[in-house]
């Protein structure tokens, strides 16, 4: 999925989940919104393709890889690397 599918389905899931509270209409519209952003988090380290991420993130922090290398390798922070586990949902999940 591409990130606005990923944004796309948790908007769905948090209007599903938001439907059965029988709280206000800011709580239900806070569940919604909440459920859209985590939904986009497995797909945030797309940002390693932006055009100028090697000159700003990656001189920043001084990065060995370029954007492409880091997105499209098989580092534990690569796209479909952590932030796709379910390891980083059920943290993110419970940190909260």
């Amino acid at each position: 999925m591409d990130i606005i599918t990923h944004g796309l389905s948790g908007v769905a899931v948090g209007k599903v989940a938001a439907s059965f509270t029988g709280k206000g209409v800011k709580n239900k519209m806070t569940i919604v919104l909440l459920s859209g952003l985590a939904a986009i988090l497995p797909d945030f380290d797309a940002l390693s393709l932006w055009s100028k991420f090697d000159a700003t993130i990656g001189k920043l922090f001084n990065l060995q890889h370029s954007g492409k290398g880091i997105y499209f390798s098989k580092f534990w922070y690569s796209h479909h690397g952590f932030l796709h586990s379910l390891v980083a949902a059920s943290l993110a999940t419970f940190s909260l």
